[in-house]
Parts: structure tokens; C-alpha cells; sequence
């Protein structure tokens, strides 16, 4: 029952994927490994840090609002990572920065050291050049992008025409399965735009693309990332509303955390009770406690 109001919601998606099966291909979106992390990732805490940046990180935890304090610790963090020739953590966390701490005042220093670690090895070479490219959008006054432009070859397509080439090539032609190589750029993609263009009217629509992307293959946790950032920074869009709901469906459906579900349900009525979904959002919250066999059962007694 509630995989057929899912697919109500991914229909975008659908639009695109022929099929829901996945080329298991070489990648890095895996529900096991490699979930973007966040300032409660356990994940994180794997890395060989010094005591007193663990203490940091900790305290970032317990304190997520206090922005200022947070990016500087993201800022040394990434640091070290680099220093340490972890370019892979080093970004991340640099992501996870510039996606819940934009308004430390460290945050334009922390843009400027994703370039520079981006730039500095070469295997995310087509990452740096698509960030450099979203930062040309939305952030041209930024410190040394000049320079860093200079990086972009004259032949590269436009951002947003790359973004569009791989959204429509996600699967696998002689399969139609989806190429999880394709799904891992199109996320890196869409994750370096939004942080270059947090005001871009395009940037939600982007997230909520990703979101859908990640759902289809079970990488739930990201997917709840991308549903927060649209609800932190673009409350106000159009995709607002969905996002809200689908975060309660993925803590649902795919992680099988109701208890953690029901708040999201609820908070989906009070926000939007003349939603087009608020029916089907009392329905599941209704039904949270029932399995899918007892809801059937329970359609079948009043025939």
C-alpha cells in the first residue's frame, strides 16, 4: 500500500528511470558506506583525528547552531584532513559546512579551501571545474575565483547543460538499469551547485532530483540530507511541501524508523493541511503502527 503512494512521488523520476534496478558498477553511493555525512555521522568520528579536534567536533555536534564557532572547527578539521592527504574526508566535511554553516564567518574562507583542496588533487579534477563553474553563478565575487576560472577549459560545457546531460543519462542504455557511476556524478553535481548558488532559484529543484535519485537506489540517508536542505534553506519553494513529506515516507517506509516518522507526519498536516498529500499523510500516520499486510486485511474486512 504505502509503495504505491511512494510511486505517486517519483514520478519525476520515473520519467527518466526505465527501470528501478541498479548497475552495480563501481561507485560510492552504497547504503552502507558512503552516506554524506553529517554533524551526527559516526562516520566521521573513523578518522584519525587529534584529541582536540575530536573535542571540537563533538562540541559542533552539541551546539549546531553556533554557526561562527562550528565553521571554524569545519575550516581546521579540513585542515588537517588535507594536510594528512585525505582529500576525500577533507571534502566532505568542507560539504558539510558550506551546507548547515553558510553563515559562519568562516564560511567564505571554507568555499575557497573546497576549491583549493578540490584543485589539488587530481582525481576530482571534473568536480573542481563543475565547482568552479557554479561558483561563476552565484558566487562571482569570491577570493581568487579569477584565478580558479582560469582552470576551466574554453571547451567545457555550461554547468547547467551537464547537469541536464547526466540527469538524462543515469541509466545504463542496453539495460535500462541505473549506472551507479552516474548516479554518484549527478549527486556531486547537483551537491557542488547548490553550495555555490544557496539563492539560485534552480537549486531546490536540483536537491529534490537528488533526493529522488538516491531514494530509488536505498541510500536513504542521503536522501534525508537532500529533503533537510531543501527545508533549511528553500522552506519557502515549491518543493518545500513534498520534501517534508517524503523525509517522513523515507523514515517510514525505507529505514522502517516510525518513531522517528510520526513528527515529520504531523508537522506535514499542521504546515500544509490543504495539501494535494495531507490525505494519504493521515492515512500512513493512522496506519504508522500497522504492517502493510494488516492495512490490506484491513481494506479487504470492509468490502
Amino acid at each position: 500500500m504505502k509503495a504505491i503512494i511512494y510511486s505517486i512521488f517519483t514520478i519525476v523520476l520515473l520519467a527518466f528511470l526505465p527501470s528501478c534496478g541498479t548497475d552495480t558498477a563501481n561507485t560510492n553511493v552504497s547504503a552502507d558506506t558512503d552516506s554524506k555525512p553529517t554533524l551526527s555521522d559516526p562516520n566521521l568520528n573513523k578518522a584519525k583525528l587529534p584529541k582536540a579536534l575530536t573535542a571540537k567536533l563533538n562540541a559542533m555536534k552539541q551546539n549546531p547552531k553556533d554557526h561562527n564557532r562550528n565553521a571554524q572547527t569545519i575550516n581546521e578539521i579540513a585542515q588537517h584532513y588535507v594536510e594528512h592527504k585525505q582529500t576525500k574526508k577533507a571534502i566532505d566535511i568542507l560539504k558539510t559546512g558550506a551546507i548547515f554553516h553558510d553563515k559562519g564567518n568562516m564560511h567564505n574562507k571554507n568555499l575557497v579551501l573546497l576549491a583549493e583542496t578540490l584543485k589539488g588533487d587530481e582525481a576530482f579534477k571534473q568536480d573542481y571545474i563543475n565547482y568552479i563553474q557554479s561558483l561563476q553563478i552565484g558566487t562571482p565575487t569570491m577570493e581568487g575565483l579569477s584565478t580558479y576560472a582560469s582552470d576551466v577549459p574554453s571547451t567545457e560545457p555550461k554547468i547547467a547543460k551537464k547537469i541536464e546531460n547526466i540527469q538524462n543519462n543515469l541509466t545504463v542504455s542496453s539495460t535500462g538499469r541505473l549506472d551507479l557511476d552516474k548516479v554518484n556524478e549527478f549527486v556531486n553535481i547537483v551537491e557542488l551547485f547548490v553550495i555555490a548558488n544557496p539563492s539560485n532559484e534552480k537549486s531546490p529543484a536540483y536537491l529534490k532530483l537528488a533526493a529522488e535519485v538516491v531514494n530509488s537506489v536505498k541510500v536513504y540517508p542521503r536522501a534525508i540530507q537532500f529533503y533537510d536542505w531543501i527545508l533549511t534553506r528553500f522552506p519557502n519553494s515549491q518543493q518545500a511541501a513534498q520534501a517534508l513529506f517524503m523525509k517522513g515516507f523515507t523514515l517510514d517506509d525505507g529505514m522502517k524508523n516510525k518513531q522517528a516518522a510520526k513528527p515529520v507526519y504531523e508537522e506535514f498536516l499542521k504546515k500544509y493541511p490543504k495539501n494535494d498529500f495531507a490525505d494519504d499523510t493521515q492515512f500512513l500516520l493512522k496506519n504508522i503502527s500497522k504492517t502493510d499486510e494488516e492495512i490490506i486485511k484491513q481494506f479487504d474486512d470492509k468490502k
